[in-house]
C-alpha cells in the first residue's frame, strides 16, 4: 500500500508540475535540475480495523525546488505559486487513485514556503481487505464425564 500511495502522489505531482525536470524519491543528487520535486515518507502506520480489514496512513513530505537566479536566490514568485499548486493539487479532490485502482483518501495537506523551497506534508489513508489465516477446525472432541456418588 505504501508503494501504491507513493505512485499516486508522484502521478498527481507530475500532472500539477509538467515543467518539473524530475520528481526525486530516495535522494536529491548534487547539482540537481530545477525546478524539481522531492518526495519522502515522513510517517506511516498500519492498524487492523477488523479480522478482514486493514487501515494504512502515510504522510508524504513533498518539497518543491524552484529555479534560481544568477545570484543563487530562489525565484520567490515561482516558489509561492508552486506552494499554491501543491495545496490545490491535493486539496481540491479528496481522493487519489493508484494505478492498481486503490483509493487513497487525502486527510490533510499542510506546509508552505521556507528556506527557498516549498515544504508540504500530504497525509493519506487507505483501507484494504485482508484474508485472515484459516482457523484450525477441530475434527472430533472426546469428553469423559465421571459419574455421581
Amino acid at each position: 500500500m505504501l508503494e501504491g500511495s507513493l505512485d499516486a502522489v508522484r502521478a498527481k505531482l507530475a500532472g500539477a508540475f509538467p515543467e518539473a525536470a524530475a520528481i526525486y524519491v530516495n535522494s536529491v543528487p548534487e547539482g540537481f535540475d530545477r525546478p524539481s520535486l522531492y518526495v519522502e515518507l515522513a510517517r506511516a502506520a498500519t492498524d487492523d480495523l477488523s479480522r478482514t480489514l486493514r487501515n494504512m496512513t502515510a504522510t508524504w513530505q513533498v518539497v518543491y525546488f524552484p529555479e534560481k537566479d544568477e545570484a543563487g536566490n530562489s525565484d520567490m514568485f515561482a516558489l509561492h505559486g508552486a506552494a499554491g499548486r501543491i495545496g490545490r493539487a491535493f486539496g481540491d479532490e479528496p481522493f487519489l487513485r493508484g494505478e492498481d485502482g486503490s483509493v487513497y483518501h487525502v486527510l490533510d495537506v499542510s506546509g508552505g514556503a521556507r528556506d527557498g523551497a516549498a515544504y508540504f506534508d500530504v497525509r493519506l489513508e487507505a483501507q484494504r481487505a485482508v484474508r485472515p489465516e484459516p482457523a484450525e477446525i477441530v475434527g472430533a472432541v472426546e469428553h469423559k464425564i465421571k459419574g455421581g456418588p
